[in-house]
C-alpha cells in the first residue's frame, strides 16, 4: 500500500525533472539561434528544400558541433556523401526531450539509418509544403497568398514565419529572417517547440514509416501553429508512411499522389502531460497547454501578423 501511494509521486517528480531538462535544452538551442544571428545578422534558413539541408546543420557551429559542421556540405542533400556519413547514427543530445521514450531512435530512409530528434522550428501559422510542385521541387505555400516561389515567402507573406523554407533548386540563404523583421516582438513569436519521435518498426526504403523527428529532412524539420499542441488532427509528414500513434495521429501518404496533392503540415507535440515546451524569439521557454486559445497560438506563430496577444 505504501509503494502504491508513493509511486505516483515518484513518477510525477521524475517527469517534472525530465520536463525541466527538456526546457533547458530548448533554452540552449534558442540561445544558439541568437548567437547565429549575432554572427550572420540573420537566423538560419529553415530548410533549403525538402531534401536539402535544414536549420539543424546550420546551427552546428553554435552548439559545439564544430567537427560535424566541418564535415558537412551545405550545398548538397542530407542524403548524399559526405553528409550521409555525418548524419548516419548521429544524435545531438540538446535536440532530445528525455520524456519521449515512446518512439524509435531511427528513421530508415533509403536504407540509411538516421536518429530522430524532438526539437523542430516554427515555420509560421499557416505555411505548408505542397507535394504538387511544378518543376524544381516542393515549394512552401502560404495559403494567404497562394503559390509562392522560394525567397519571397520570408519577406512578403501576410503571416511571415520565424524560419523560412525554399524549393530544392534554391541554395541561397536569402530567405533567412532577421530579428528586425519580427515586428510582432520576439517575446510574442514562437521560435521552436517539440515533435514526437516517430515509430519505424523496420524495413528499408520505401517501407520506412513515421518520419517525425527526422530534422535533417525539409519535410519533417518544422511545425506550425495552425493546430493546437497535441491536436487530434493528424500530421501529414512525408511519403510512404504506414503507422500512427493514437494520441498523435498521422495521415498516411502513398506513392500515388493525386492531382490535388498533399499539404504537409506538422503540429507541436510531446509526451509531457497536458502540453508542450516552446521557446520564443527572446530566448524564453514556456509550457504551452493543449487548451491554449487557438487564435492566440496561431498568433504566436507569425512574426508580422499584428495580432494583439499576451504571452
Amino acid at each position: 500500500m505504501l509503494i502504491a501511494l508513493l509511486l505516483p509521486a515518484i513518477q510525477a517528480a521524475r517527469e517534472a525533472a525530465r520536463k525541466m531538462q527538456c526546457s533547458n535544452h530548448q533554452k540552449q538551442v534558442a540561445l544558439a539561434f541568437h548567437n547565429h544571428h549575432d554572427a550572420k545578422n540573420t537566423l538560419p534558413q529553415g530548410t533549403r528544400g525538402h531534401d536539402m539541408n535544414t536549420w539543424a546543420m546550420f546551427l552546428f557551429p553554435f552548439i559545439e558541433q564544430n567537427t560535424a559542421a566541418s564535415q558537412c556540405d551545405p550545398g548538397i542533400s542530407y542524403g548524399k556523401s559526405p553528409n550521409t556519413e555525418v548524419f548516419r547514427y548521429f544524435r545531438v543530445s540538446v535536440f532530445v526531450c528525455p520524456t519521449d521514450n515512446n518512439g524509435t531512435l531511427e528513421s530508415i530512409v533509403e536504407d540509411f539509418h538516421y536518429y530522430s530528434h524532438n526539437i523542430v522550428v516554427c515555420m509560421g501559422r499557416d505555411g505548408i509544403y505542397d507535394l504538387q510542385s511544378g518543376s524544381g521541387g516542393s515549394p512552401y505555400v502560404d495559403p494567404t497568398l497562394g503559390w509562392i516561389d522560394d525567397e519571397s515567402f520570408a519577406h512578403t507573406s501576410k503571416y511571415r514565419a520565424m524560419f523560412a523554407a525554399s524549393c530544392s533548386t534554391k541554395k541561397t540563404e536569402t530567405a533567412a529572417v532577421s530579428f528586425d523583421e519580427v515586428t510582432d516582438g520576439l517575446s510574442n513569436t514562437v521560435c521552436l517547440s517539440e515533435t514526437i519521435l516517430g515509430r519505424s518498426p523496420g524495413g528499408g526504403y520505401p517501407d520506412y514509416n513515421d518520419m517525425r523527428g527526422l530534422i535533417w529532412y525539409g519535410y519533417t524539420c518544422f511545425f506550425n501553429t495552425n493546430q493546437a499542441p497535441n491536436t487530434l488532427t493528424a500530421d501529414v509528414t512525408g511519403t510512404f508512411e504506414k503507422t500512427s500513434h493514437t494520441k498523435h495521429p498521422l495521415q498516411l501518404i502513398t506513392k500515388s499522389i493525386t492531382a490535388g496533392g498533399y499539404r504537409l503540415r506538422m503540429s507541436a507535440r510531446s509526451w509531457h502531460n497536458g502540453g508542450v515546451n516552446a521557446a520564443f524569439g527572446d530566448g524564453s521557454v514556456r509550457f504551452i497547454p493543449n487548451q491554449i486559445d487557438l487564435e492566440t497560438w496561431r498568433a504566436f506563430g507569425s512574426t508580422n501578423g499584428g495580432e494583439s496577444v499576451s504571452p
